[in-house]
Parts: C-alpha cells; structure tokens; sequence
C-alpha cells in the first residue's frame, strides 16, 4: 500500500505512544511528520538534527537538543541522516523501543542497514503495510507482538 512518503511512520508512532505509556523522545531528524506529531501529542522530545533548514524551523517550536547523552528515554525514532545505524547501534542502550524509518531502501550505500548490531535480547518488527517501511526494535517481547498484531490488522 502506497502512502506519503514521510507520514508512513506515523500509524505506528501512535500505537506504540498510545499502548505503551510513551512519555519522552529522543528523535534523530526532524521534519513535518514525525516532530510535528511528537509535540501534538504532548511528548517530552528532544530532537537532534544536521540540517540547518530542519533546525531553524522547528527549534522555535518547543525541541531542543540537551544533553540527551545521558538520559534514557521511552523511545527512541531515528530517522534524518545517513548514519541511522550507528544512532540504531547506541539507541540499543538508552531504551527499550527503537524505531526507525525508510527500513524497505535495499541500498547500503544509502543507510547502511547492514550494519545495525542488535543486541540478542531485542527483537525486530518491520510494519510493511505502509511504504516506505518502519520498523521497531525492542527488549520488550510484550512490544514486538502488538506491533506484529497491529501490523497484521491494520488498514489504511
């Protein structure tokens, strides 16, 4: 099923925020999508982006990028930049849910997906119903099944 490109993380973002008490998020790349509906929603964000545009837009509007080092989060959703995995690679330690988004590019020159190092006790979830495909990472098997259910019942 096609969807706008970069909404097609949302249906997910709002399960996960709406079924499992997500309160704090830590973002990688801010846009129109993801940031706007993060701040609707009343979640505590914090958003790291690179790109000056994305930045001058949405500083204004209640993100900022604290030291984000040293906090954990309820979530984590990456998304922005070319270097998602290594963000995926230390989201594994700050949060027991990792998102992230465009999951369905097969080029690594792009993202370099083959490189995300998951740690044995997370398990993955690519929701395929919209494109392009998010996918969620987490230590909570209780998670992954109703991502997976969500995933098998959901209609556009």
């Amino acid at each position: 099923m096609q969807s706008y490109r970069w909404t097609s993380c949302i249906p997910v973002l709002d399960f996960l925020i709406t079924n499992f008490d997500i309160k704090s998020v830590l973002e990688f790349g801010a846009g129109d999508s993801s940031t706007l509906f993060f701040l609707n929603k009343g979640i505590k964000l914090i958003t790291i982006e690179n790109e000056g545009k994305w930045f001058t837009e949405y500083y204004h509007q209640g993100m900022n990028d604290a030291n984000y080092l040293s906090q954990d989060f309820d979530m984590i959703f990456v998304d922005g930049d070319f270097d998602r995995w290594r963000h995926i690679n230390k989201a594994f330690n700050q949060t027991s849910i990792v998102v992230t988004h465009d999951t369905n590019v097969n080029d690594d020159n792009t993202y370099d997906w083959h490189l995300i190092d998951m740690p044995n006790y997370f398990q993955r979830y690519d929701f395929t119903k919209e494109v392009p495909w998010t996918t969620v990472f987490s230590s909570n098997y209780k998670v992954i099944e109703a991502v997976k259910k969500f995933g098998e019942n959901y209609i556009r």
